[in-house]
């Protein structure tokens, strides 16, 4: 196992017996799949137990047909059916928020930039939370866990059109409420 293996062989070594092989996958998206079902269910906690579930799913279905570039995406769409069913009331509470990222999102070399980055970032988050929440998932999915159209699509169980619209339209969106700030929503 070599940290420049593809998730996909890490994947297929694992299951032909290689354990160090999962502990890489679990490094790499132990920590990412857990924010994204905190996001879902709003209770950290929790997410780490159903990142765990997520995982042992994956393992438990040992999916064959895992091609190259699609263990994230199907990882994902794992993480989120299994956060849809802890979440009972998801059809009335469907939520996906963002306030765990916020500390991701922060940077900067000096104090004062910093802090100024923080201040961006804080306004991003709130405009973001102001969005429907598929256009904020898609966003997130591209943006923060750098996603191709085709893994989003897998994640959320749409089309690549649909994919398409959701960006576009979450964009725009994101952009106006940006504007409305104060922030040039072309830097972002």
């Amino acid at each position: 196992m070599k940290k420049t293996d593809t998730d996909e062989q890490l994947f297929r070594s694992f299951l032909r017996g290689d354990h160090d092989s999962f502990n890489e996958l679990m490094e790499r998206y132990g920590d990412r799949v857990t924010r994204y079902i905190g996001g879902r269910i709003a209770d950290q906690q929790e997410a780490e137990d159903l990142m765990i579930e997520a995982f042992s799913r994956v393992i438990i279905a040992e999916p064959d047909f895992i091609s190259e570039g699609t263990f994230r995406a199907y990882l994902f769409k794992t993480a989120r059916t299994v956060a849809i069913r802890f979440n009972k009331g998801y059809r009335l509470h469907h939520h996906f928020g963002l306030e765990d990222y916020s500390a991701e999102l922060i940077g900067g070399e000096d104090h004062l930039e910093g802090m100024v980055h923080e201040e961006q970032n804080r306004i991003i988050l709130n405009c973001m939370d102001q969005l429907k929440p598929d256009y904020r998932e898609a966003l997130y999915l591209r943006y923060y866990e750098n996603m191709n159209l085709q893994q989003i699509g897998v994640v959320m169980r749409k089309n690549r059109k649909a994919v398409e619209n959701l960006l576009g339209r979450g964009r725009n969106m994101l952009g106006t409420l940006l504007k409305q700030e104060g922030i040039d929503s072309n830097r972002y």
